[in-house]
């Protein structure tokens, strides 16, 4: 289990490693993640990951794709 913020420079596409600081995409069932301010996170397709939260002036674009959340969502 890790926790994995989007990268502080704008975010990007859910399913890009570029979009995630450190460059490691989030696991399924596993990871916390954070869309950090600033960043725009957007999904390609259907997702899971084990919480989620988004901060104060960050974007998540589910873009009409689930994200299915395995614990909690905050934000």
């Amino acid at each position: 289990m890790a926790v994995i913020s989007s990268n502080g420079t704008g975010g990007g596409n859910w399913n890009l490693t570029t979009t995630w600081a450190g460059g490691v995409l989030p696991d399924n069932n596993l990871d916390d993640v954070i869309v950090v301010d600033g960043d725009t996170v957007a999904l390609t397709s259907g997702d899971q990951c084990k919480s989620f939260r988004v901060d104060i002036g960050g974007i998540y674009d589910g873009q009409g794709y689930p994200l299915q959340i395995n614990g909690e969502a905050d934000g």
